[in-house]
């Protein structure tokens, strides 16, 4: 999925997603490295205030 992320926000209140391709490097914090063309998700440390928290992805 590397490159071919536009946007991600959560689907209930629109709130934006950060995210970070393996080429970019590792953004400060993250310890492992990722795989090969991944995409990372910097998800909240407070689950939404919603039961299911559905993600919605804008592709270029």
């Amino acid at each position: 999925m590397q490159g071919k992320i536009k946007y991600a926000q959560f689907l209930n209140d629109a709130s934006e997603i950060r995210f970070y391709d393996a080429s970019a490097g590792r953004p400060n914090g993250m310890h492992a490295a990722s795989p090969e063309g991944a995409v990372t998700l910097m998800l909240p440390v407070i689950q939404p205030g919603t039961d299911v928290p559905v993600i919605e992805v804008f592709l270029k």
